[in-house]
């Protein structure tokens, strides 16, 4: 349950600061820096990898514990 809540936290937070400044830009004056551009890639891409890695490590986890289960 913790580990769930630290997960959504976290995506929300990664995601959240990009999402601002996109819109505030878009508001403001419509031009976004090279490094924002990055940061912004980076953010999404970083929340992607920790999604995708929150589905396949507790797969991995429960498939050694029933087979540790089956055969022991």
């Amino acid at each position: 349950m913790i580990y769930s809540a630290v997960f959504i936290g976290g995506i929300l937070v990664l995601q959240a600061g990009p999402v601002y400044t996109i819109l505030f830009t878009h508001f403001k004056d419509g031009h976004l820096s090279g490094i924002t551009l990055f940061w912004i890639g980076f953010s999404f891409t970083t929340s992607i990898i920790i999604c995708i890695m929150m589905v396949i490590f507790p797969l991995r986890f429960g498939e050694k514990r029933l087979l540790q289960k089956l055969f022991y």
